[in-house]
């Protein structure tokens, strides 16, 4: 049922109808599917005609409490923003970790934002860097963008893995980089002119 109900909402196979995907995620979810709890909740958070966060909160809790690792990201974005809850640093850093530790790579960035800006957290850019790298690894452009601006102070060399960064997120759709390049007019002398995006 969760599967039909994601076809519907992205148009796989049938044409594309969010109230019918959001029947069928009901449908699903209300037999304790966890998948479905977490895409039922993506719907009343960010849906028109069905938006309600406090329900899209109590999903993503009944969700990650099944152990589903986006409903756990995101019970931790809805402590982050203060959506459909109580802004709360604390519980949103503890669920980052959880869902960081399970291999999310949306959650390692925003844990690795919150170790590089010492919010909720001691500042640590060690920790910041480690984080945002294995993000990177798992191919989160976010933290691609965000390590390259932590390497632009660096040496040659910290500048040239910079330029890689940003051209991979580049590469992949996300425009951060060229933005960093641009705005930023880093000195790249010693950089190969083929290697850097003109902006």
């Amino acid at each position: 049922m969760n599967s039909l109900g994601w076809c519907y909402e992205n148009g796989i196979g049938v044409t594309k109808d969010m109230d019918k995907a959001i029947v069928w995620y009901q449908r699903s979810a209300s037999k304790g599917n966890a998948k479905a709890m977490n895409n039922l909740a993506w719907c009343y958070m960010n849906v028109g005609g069905v938006r309600d966060e406090k329900k899209a909160y109590e999903l993503y809790e009944q969700a990650s409490r099944l152990d589903n690792v986006r409903a756990i990201f995101n019970l931790g974005m809805c402590y982050h923003e203060g959506r459909g809850t109580s802004k709360d640093t604390t519980k949103a850093i503890e669920q980052f970790k959880r869902a960081s530790d399970m291999g999310d790579a949306d959650a390692m960035f925003h844990l690795g934002m919150c170790y590089y800006e010492g919010e909720g957290v001691k500042e640590d850019e060690k920790q910041a860097i480690e984080l945002l790298q294995k993000s990177s690894d798992k191919g989160n452009t976010n933290a691609m963008v965000k390590l390259g601006v932590c390497y632009s102070r660096e040496s040659l060399e910290g500048k040239k893995k910079a330029i890689e960064l940003w051209q991979k997120a580049l590469e992949m759709g996300d425009f951060g980089g060229v933005r960093y390049l641009c705005d930023n007019q880093l000195s790249f002398s010693g950089v190969e002119k083929d290697k850097l995006i003109l902006c």
